[in-house]
């Protein structure tokens, strides 16, 4: 290493050897901190950790609430009624008495 007054300024050189040297050093120093502190007893790792804001754990819960829904919604019904209705949906067919949709939201048990 070597410096150079140059227009006011000094300025050093550093043979990339004497970096490598440097930092070398330094990684072993922390390595060897490291283990001493394992061999202590001490914890040298800190465990990682996730912290999920108050949107996210209400979106995760509305994702599976959704997943929810569609699993029951589609476990007990044939393709070929589902077929149908979303045949009639896209012809603007589909009716549903508005008496049936009430019953629905207030949970009454629909007649087969």
């Amino acid at each position: 290493m070597r410096s150079i007054l140059q227009e006011g300024l000094v300025v050093l050189k550093i043979k990339r050897s004497e970096l490598d040297r440097i930092y070398n050093s330094r990684i072993s120093e922390n390595n060897n901190d490291k283990k001493a502190k394992s061999s202590a007893g001490e914890t040298a790792v800190e465990k990682d950790s996730v912290i999920l804001s108050d949107k996210a754990r209400e979106y995760t819960a509305i994702k599976n609430l959704t997943a929810a829904v569609v699993e029951e919604v589609t476990k007990n019904t044939a393709p070929e009624k589902l077929y149908n209705l979303k045949k009639d949906i896209a012809a603007g067919t589909y009716h549903t008495p508005s008496k049936d949709i009430a019953g629905a939201i207030l949970g009454e048990k629909k007649d087969s």
